[in-house]
């Protein structure tokens, strides 16, 4: 059996978000195994399906990921050492998925391909999720904007619901308020932001209000990483429309956080 993976209950979901993010509530998922998949696919054709990915730099990816998505489930097993890692690899390997060699793990060939794009499929809708809300907090870094929490999350939103209308992102659960709560709170333990509370002087009461603490580049290493597991590594396109739309908001970034 693959080793099953729970959502954890969310938050709270607006009524925009509240449809797509209900599939992912009922729904049990292979969660180890579609980390691997997207570790293992993120490297491009030539080593995942050619040369093969050493272990070790397949476990750094992996467990890379794995802690990106922590708040998003509650797991059976966990992925922290390389023996976590070759466990699932066995197992996924006696399941024709991918092939192991001289400490190399490389996409089965025939069979693997259908299954390593299933367990990717589940764990992609996430992955944009976090990368919107990665490329939102480099807006809000170099414009210096004062947000709330909520309102910051509002916009994250709009910038998601606006990406998916354009076709950038595929998957309308990447438009979910709870993962983007989830990458919040998740960013705020990478010590990427922080709330700060004030007191607003017009209502005399407190609010908290967002401080991005990364360096701009410290922020584009994330975004870059984060974008390196999506969808666009499996598709092995030059121009995929993740790098389109990064082109196009390097000039835009200034400007969404204002929106």
């Amino acid at each position: 059996f693959f080793f099953l993976m729970i959502r954890r209950p969310p938050r709270s979901t607006q009524s925009r978000s509240s449809a797509a993010s209900d599939v992912y509530k009922r729904q049990h998922i292979f969660f180890l195994e579609s980390v691997l998949a997207c570790a293992l696919v993120s490297f491009g054709q030539q080593l995942a399906w050619n040369e093969g990915v050493p272990i070790d730099r397949l476990f750094d990816e992996a467990k890379f990921l794995y802690d990106l998505l922590k708040h998003e489930f509650i797991t059976r097993q966990s992925l922290q050492t390389i023996e976590d890692l070759q466990n699932i690899l066995n197992f996924m390997e006696r399941r024709g998925m991918l092939t192991q060699s001289n400490n190399k793990v490389k996409v089965a060939e025939q069979s693997g391909d259908l299954g390593i794009n299933y367990l990717c499929s589940l764990l992609w809708p996430f992955i944009d999720s976090y990368w919107v809300t990665a490329v939102f907090m480099m807006s809000l870094r170099k414009s210096q904007q004062g947000l709330t929490k909520a309102k910051m999350l509002e916009q994250v939103q709009w910038f998601a619901d606006t990406l998916y209308e354009e076709k950038v992102l595929v998957h309308f659960e990447s438009c979910s308020m709870d993962t983007f709560k989830n990458a919040y709170e998740q960013f705020k333990e990478m010590n990427l932001l922080k709330t700060d509370t004030i007191v607003n002087p017009k209502t005399n009461t407190t609010e908290s209000v967002v401080r991005i603490l990364a360096k701009e580049e410290e922020l584009k290493k994330i975004e870059e990483h984060i974008s390196s597991l999506q969808k666009g590594a499996f598709a092995k396109t030059v121009n995929s429309p993740i790098d389109i739309a990064r082109r196009s908001m390097a000039i835009e970034l200034p400007l969404i956080s204002k929106l």
